[in-house]
């Protein structure tokens, strides 16, 4: 079989777009020099391409979209760049011998997905060009010059990326901090500590934006000055947790808020696990900053074996179940994170001198202690959360005498100003780990 093509342009523009295409068609030289001018400072990464942007539009799985490309290929030899508009545009014998070609065993579906095609042509695709724009909001297909690299690399690539802000550079260090929602003192700490070291060293952060390891190591990324970008499983123009609106406003300055969801796409359980292999390949590196037994993370961590990256994990105490999903991946074979350190010189091949020296200070002001400021920063490792009277108890029973409530109080604001405790409610506290 043979696709026909009319070479002659000004032919090409009347046969082949009838009915309310052909005015589409008609315009599109004027109206795209006016979007060029539009868009320009909203689209720092590319320009997004009308009928590019239709296709993704149209409901078809990527899947579906990559056999009628490779068809179209295939069967024309024309540039891959033209695949959308081709679609769009040929007459419908043609595109339904596309859909006969994709797939020749199954009747049905080349109907169905001819029949879904041609019904979605009634819409603009300019115009729909014009809006997304007009929202802030840019789209980049895998034939776009523009398109990461490292997502054009990957199996199941997606047939496109939606986006605010930037795109992560190819040509910088890219990790992805994944872990725990309902994260401990612990865990909270190591998201920060090792976002906010990694991004002062050059390192650029991918993370879903969700609520506990996610959120935190992005936050902490930004605040260092650094590049962080979130790959969502609803569309870009839904701030989803929505506790993280302050981050999801921040993302478009300092990186980049990512989706291969349309916008107006809610945020549901089964668009999750297929943006985990995204942040996967957007990153050289994956680190777990905690993880249960089934953790949603570990998906990711699969992703990135699949892809060839290397998987990085903050151990943690054996007897945690935050910690039994990161503890068994380093029996497995992964990397240990012990300090950021690991992970910058995992990714970068250098080493700062200091061997583990950020663990430095935390030891040198623990060591410092003296009774019974001791045995109360000893009792808040008992629980991620501690209320006084726990703290008295527990340092009265290692000691043997009796703390004044007063007293608690005043060396326990003595660890809040040295940095080893934070005091999380009116008297609650939490053991800082720096």
């Amino acid at each position: 079989m043979e696709v026909k093509r009319t070479t002659d342009k000004a032919e090409m523009e009347v046969s082949r777009c009838s009915g309310n295409r052909e005015g589409t068609r008609g315009l599109r030289g004027r109206e795209r020099k006016q979007q060029e001018t539009d868009t320009e400072h909203q689209e720092p990464e590319g320009q997004t391409r009308p009928y590019a942007l239709w296709l993704s539009g149209t409901g078809i799985r990527r899947g579906t979209i990559q056999k009628l490309r490779d068809t179209f290929l295939e069967l024309t030899g024309q540039d891959p760049r033209q695949f959308a508009e081709e679609i769009f545009c040929m007459p419908e014998a043609e595109l339904r011998e596309i859909c006969r070609e994709s797939f020749p065993e199954k009747a049905e579906k080349q109907d169905g997905i001819a029949e879904r095609l041609l019904r979605e042509r009634h819409r603009d695709p300019l115009r729909e060009e014009r809006e997304l724009s007009a929202s802030g909001i840019w789209f980049l297909d895998r034939d776009a010059e523009a398109f990461p690299d490292r997502l054009r690399r990957m199996p199941d690539s997606p047939y496109g990326i939606y986006g605010k802000g930037a795109l992560p550079d190819d040509a910088a260090p890219s990790v992805a901090i994944v872990g725990a929602r309902m994260a401990s003192a612990y865990g909270r700490d190591m998201a920060m500590k090792f976002g906010t070291e990694l991004a002062e060293n050059g390192i650029q952060i991918i993370s879903g934006m969700a609520r506990g390891v996610d959120g935190i190591s992005q936050r902490a990324a930004v605040g260092a000055g650094g590049r962080s970008f979130a790959v969502l499983g609803c569309g870009v123009d839904i701030c989803y947790p929505a506790e993280n609106r302050e981050l999801y406003d921040a993302l478009p300055g300092r990186g980049g808020v990512l989706s291969e969801y349309a916008p107006g796409t809610a945020p549901m359980a089964g668009l999750f696990p297929p943006r985990n292999r995204i942040i996967a390949a957007l990153s050289d590196l994956v680190l777990l900053v905690e993880a249960r037994e089934r953790s949603g993370s570990l998906i990711t961590a699969d992703f990135a074996l699949e892809q060839g990256k290397d998987l990085y994990a903050v151990p943690g105490r054996i007897t945690d179940p935050l910690a039994v999903g990161c503890n068994r991946l380093i029996r497995q074979g992964a990397g240990i994170a012990t300090c950021p350190e690991d992970v910058i010189e995992a990714v970068t091949g250098v080493r700062r001198s200091a061997e583990d020296e950020t663990f430095a200070p935390d030891y040198l002001k623990k060591i410092s202690l003296q009774e019974p400021e001791r045995s109360l920063y000893e009792a808040l490792g008992e629980r991620d959360l501690c209320d006084l009277s726990f703290l008295i108890h527990s340092a009265e029973t290692r000691l043997h005498c009796q703390i004044r409530t007063q007293d608690a109080i005043r060396y326990m604001m003595d660890l809040v100003l040295k940095g080893l405790a934070e005091e999380v409610a009116a008297s609650v506290y939490q053991k800082r780990f720096l």
